[in-house]
């Protein structure tokens, strides 16, 4: 307990804009890929360069592509 009492938070606080359209799963898909970041860096992860821009990069993208997708299609 004595750790958390100690930890301060240093992260970033964003926000939408009032009346932007948000996909819950975004804020899971970002808190996810930090974590995954994160880990990969603390445990020397000895994973392949691919790897980690596939982790890090290519599942955010993906996931903004389909909510492009589902807001075109919505017109």
């Amino acid at each position: 307990m004595e750790r958390l009492r100690a930890f301060r938070f240093t992260g970033d606080i964003r926000a939408v804009p009032e009346g932007t359209p948000v996909f819950i799963g975004t804020a899971i898909i970002l808190a996810a890929v930090g974590f995954v970041g994160y880990r990969m860096w603390a445990n020397d992860c000895g994973a392949p360069v691919a790897l980690g821009l596939g982790v890090l990069t290519v599942i955010p993208v993906v996931d903004l592509v389909l909510m492009y997708l589902a807001l075109a299609s919505q017109n």
